[in-house]
């Protein structure tokens, strides 16, 4: 349990020293980033962290925070994706201590819905060389 909360905090650091957050998309609840310099492509398949900056306090199972980050995997040629990890912090924009995290012990790709954020995120990644 240790070495897995180490190797979030080292991911978590790491990206934050090198984050290049791009928004995509605001509303009166929630921005969302894309951080530009994590997008990696393997033919049509592209990983890359998104971070969900909320308005006001969340909160999930008893747990409070300002913003999650995720890691993403989306297929381009089947316009699905999968969460790969996330992390919810107390703080925004990613700041704070990292109050839950999760690690998808496999894939569950879902469609790109059409005139969703999925869609217009699925749009923008795929398009990036």
């Amino acid at each position: 349990m240790k070495k897995l909360l180490l190797f979030f905090f080292l991911i978590f650091i790491t990206l934050s020293v090198n984050a290049h957050w791009l928004l995509l998309n605001e509303d009166d609840e929630v921005s969302i980033y894309i951080e530009t310099n994590s997008i990696k492509r393997t033919d049509n398949v592209v990983t890359y962290w998104k971070l969900f900056d909320y308005s006001v306090e969340q909160s999930f199972n008893n747990i409070n925070y300002f913003s999650s980050k995720e890691k993403y995997e989306t297929n381009c040629n089947t316009e699905e994706g999968a969460s790969l990890l996330i992390s919810f912090t107390s703080a925004k924009m990613g700041k704070g201590k990292s109050v839950y995290s999760y690690k998808a012990e496999q894939k569950n790709f879902m469609p790109s819905i059409p005139d969703t954020i999925g869609y217009t995120i699925y749009k923008f990644v795929c398009k990036r060389k």
